[in-house]
């Protein structure tokens, strides 16, 4: 697969698993800024979702209070 979004990555074999809180934000950032194409989604609203790009393979799943650790500083 080629690098449409001109940024020249390229993802290896992964499957992660990503707890997010806005399920919609999310598929926008994975799918429109990094490329990855939605492959499976369950649940209305959607609960879980499976992207792939490259090798890489991403499950995304909805967590209502799921809040990013922001207790690492960057310098």
């Amino acid at each position: 697969m080629t690098d449409q979004t001109g940024h020249g990555i390229r993802f290896g074999r992964i499957a992660a698993t990503v707890p997010v809180s806005d399920m919609e934000r999310a598929l926008a950032f994975y799918v429109d800024v990094l490329g990855f194409r939605s492959v499976f989604q369950n649940g209305t609203p959607t609960g879980f979702v499976i992207l792939r790009r490259d090798d890489a393979e991403l499950h995304l799943t909805f967590h209502r209070d799921h809040k990013a650790d922001r207790s690492t500083s960057r310098t």
